[in-house]
């Protein structure tokens, strides 16, 4: 399948935003949480609930009220598939798989929130790599382990 007009544009916005979610500090979450709301709803590639969440304003409640994970969960919505983990030392690990169950995208952060959005990320990274068109929620994805 041929690639989507932009997509380069969009995979370097979404390569940036994954270094910016590996590399923040806890005190920087909120901040990319609220780019990760912007930046969903913005991307033409992704449906999701993200949208819904992201134009109620609801993330930006849920950030307020301080509840990161549940900011982060509202944007990737309820059809993602996740397991979450927490190292002794602080390091947290994200795992999706991808909605044909065939792979699975891992993201690493410094927190629960920004490991998931991370993971995310990579899942829709692993989509415009591979020029698969329609909602992320419901295609078949496939892919590089991206971590």
């Amino acid at each position: 399948m041929a690639k989507h007009a932009g997509d380069e544009v969009w995979t370097a916005r979404l390569e940036n935003f994954l270094n910016d979610c590996m590399n923040s500090r806890e005190e920087e979450q909120n901040a990319r949480i609220a780019d990760a709301a912007n930046l969903f709803l913005s991307i033409p590639l992704v449906q999701s609930q993200s949208a819904d969440a992201a134009k109620t304003g609801s993330v930006r409640a849920l950030i307020a009220a301080g509840a990161a994970l549940d900011a982060a969960l509202a944007i990737i919505g309820t059809d993602a598939v996740f397991m979450l983990s927490r190292g002794g030392d602080g390091t947290c690990l994200a795992t999706m798989i991808l909605s044909d169950g065939t792979e699975e995208v891992m993201g690493e952060a410094g927190t629960p929130a920004l490991a998931l959005l991370a993971a995310y990320t990579a899942a829709v990274l692993t989509r415009v790599g591979n020029s698969v068109a329609g909602p992320l929620a419901q295609d078949g994805l496939t892919g590089a382990r991206l971590h």
